[in-house]
C-alpha cells in the first residue's frame, strides 16, 4: 500500500502564475518528487492546438518522467438540477479519459438540489459509466455537490455501498460553521470510503485557512490532519493506495488584499511546503 503524493494545477498554470503551461508544472513535479499531477482534460484541451497529437505527447511525457495522471472530472449542465445533464456532462469526458493511462478521477459530479433518489440513481450509473472505461470514479465532497456535508454524504453512502469518495473536508467547516468533534462517527463512515484526498485545510467561514504555517490556525490543521491519517488507515486496511493532493488554491480562496488584489500568502510557497508535510508523514 502506498500514499501517492499528487501535484494540482488548479492555480499554478497560465501566463499569471508561476507554471506557463502543463508540460512544465509536470516536468516540475517530477523534478520535486511527485508521484503524480492531477487536472481537467478541459483544461488540457483549452491550452493544445492539436488536442489529438499533444495528448500523445504528453502521456509519452508522463511516461517518460514515470508520472501517474489524476484526472478531474466535472459536471457541467445549463439547468443545475438536470440530472439527465449531468450524467451526459459525466459520460463524455469519461469518453475522452479512455486513451489516458487512468485508474482513478477525482470526480464533481451532480447538484446539490438532487433529491436523494436523484442522487442516488445519478452515482449509480456515473459508478457503471466509469468502471466500464477502467476508471474508478472518487466523487468529493464539495460544496454544490450532492456530497455537500456529512450528514447527506452519510446518508447516501448507506445507498450506495461500494462508491468511493475524494474527501475535501475543508468544503464542510463552513457548511458546518464549527470544528465538527460531535461527529466522529460520520467522519469514521466517509474516511472509510476514501479513494483520494484533497489536502486543503478549510475553518469554520471558509473553504481554505490563508497559511497552514501561521499557529494561529493549528486546531484546522490538526483535526483536518486526523481526518487524513484516519483516510490513510482505512485505505492500509483494504490494500490499496491511496493519493493526496495539497490542492491549497487562488483568489478566492486565497485573499486577496483590496484595490491593489495583492495575495497575502505565497501559494507556491504553501503548497511546496505543504507536500513536504505531507510527504514527511505519510510517504
Amino acid at each position: 500500500m502506498r500514499v501517492k503524493l499528487f501535484r494540482h494545477a488548479w492555480g499554478a498554470v497560465g501566463p499569471d502564475f508561476p507554471w506557463r503551461s502543463l508540460v512544465d508544472l509536470t516536468r516540475s513535479a517530477a523534478e520535486e518528487g511527485y508521484d503524480g499531477v492531477e487536472f481537467s482534460l478541459n483544461d488540457f484541451n483549452k491550452e493544445s492546438g492539436n488536442i489529438e497529437e499533444n495528448q500523445a505527447e504528453f502521456r509519452a511525457l508522463l511516461d517518460e518522467l514515470n508520472l501517474e495522471f489524476m484526472p478531474l472530472v466535472s459536471t457541467q449542465t445549463e439547468q443545475w438540477h438536470d440530472a439527465k445533464g449531468h450524467l451526459a456532462s459525466f459520460k463524455a469526458q469519461i469518453e475522452q479519459l479512455k486513451s489516458w493511462p487512468v485508474s482513478k478521477a477525482c470526480v464533481h459530479a451532480g447538484a446539490d438540489s438532487f433529491d436523494d433518489k436523484t442522487a442516488v440513481s445519478f452515482f449509480k450509473d456515473a459508478t457503471l459509466i466509469a468502471r466500464d472505461a477502467g476508471i474508478e470514479p472518487c466523487f468529493e465532497t464539495h460544496r454544490q455537490r450532492p456530497f455537500f456535508n456529512p450528514f447527506r454524504t452519510v446518508r447516501l453512502l448507506e445507498a450506495l455501498p461500494d462508491i468511493q469518495l475524494t474527501a475535501d473536508f475543508a468544503h464542510w467547516l463552513p457548511v458546518l460553521e464549527r470544528i465538527p468533534y460531535d461527529l466522529e462517527e460520520h467522519f469514521e463512515i466517509c474516511t472509510a470510503r476514501t479513494g483520494h484526498i484533497h489536502a486543503r485545510i478549510g475553518h469554520n467561514e471558509g473553504p481554505q485557512i490563508p497559511d497552514p504555517r501561521d499557529p494561529v490556525w493549528d486546531p484546522f490543521t490538526e483535526i483536518h490532519e486526523k481526518w487524513w491519517d484516519m483516510c490513510v488507515e482505512a485505505a492500509k486496511a483494504r490494500g490499496e493506495d491511496i493519493g493526496i493532493a495539497p490542492e491549497f488554491g487562488p483568489f478566492p480562496y486565497t485573499i486577496n488584499l483590496p484595490h491593489t488584489q495583492t495575495p497575502i500568502s505565497d501559494l507556491t510557497e504553501i503548497v511546496a511546503w505543504m507536500s513536504e508535510r505531507l510527504r514527511q508523514r505519510y510517504c
